[in-house]
């Protein structure tokens, strides 16, 4: 791993840090505790108390699961994943939340196929702008992670979302 790939905390590594949703191990969570904003590897490893192999192989399992996001040096970090990172609210307050409702199953079944019932119905649940932020950092995530040639999409998507505020 090059040492000057940044690493991004994602929603997922946001919640464990937060609630120890995942129950991590003392080692992963060190690294994610760290990651309050980008950080090259680098910068990682010369904070930990950890040798530098153990660190980055740490990071490499983060990176697997889904808890952070590897950008290699002199990529930007893709706007929906910098927002993610720093808890912000992807979606403005005044969508129209049928609409955006609509928009996100379409993308979801698109992407995911007969797999994304559960967010669909997820999504369908949605009753305001907090919840239906709350599943689309999900869907973030879960795009990254699955299939993430799909994010310029899923960024278009935020956009079309919140052009009916």
């Amino acid at each position: 791993m090059d040492s000057s790939t940044n690493v991004c905390i994602t929603q997922k590594g946001m919640d464990e840090v937060k609630s120890r949703a995942y129950k991590v191990g003392m080692k992963k969570r060190s690294v994610l505790i760290c990651l309050e904003k980008p950080q090259t590897v680098e910068s990682i490893v010369s904070k930990s108390v950890l040798p530098a192999p153990e660190v980055i192989a740490e990071i490499q399992a983060l990176a697997q699961d889904g808890f952070v996001a590897l950008i290699k040096a002199g990529s930007p970090v893709p706007a929906a994943i910098a927002a993610v990172s720093n808890g912000a609210s992807l979606l403005s307050d005044g969508i129209v939340l049928p609409e955006a409702k609509f928009l996100m199953v379409d993308f979801w079944v698109d992407c995911f196929g007969m797999e994304s019932e559960s967010f669909t119905d997820a999504i369908q649940a949605c009753e305001s702008v907090k919840d239906i932020n709350a599943c689309l950092n999900r869907i973030v995530e879960s795009v990254k992670a699955q299939c993430p040639q799909q994010m310029p999409s899923l960024q278009n998507l935020i956009k079309e979302i919140n052009a009916t505020a």
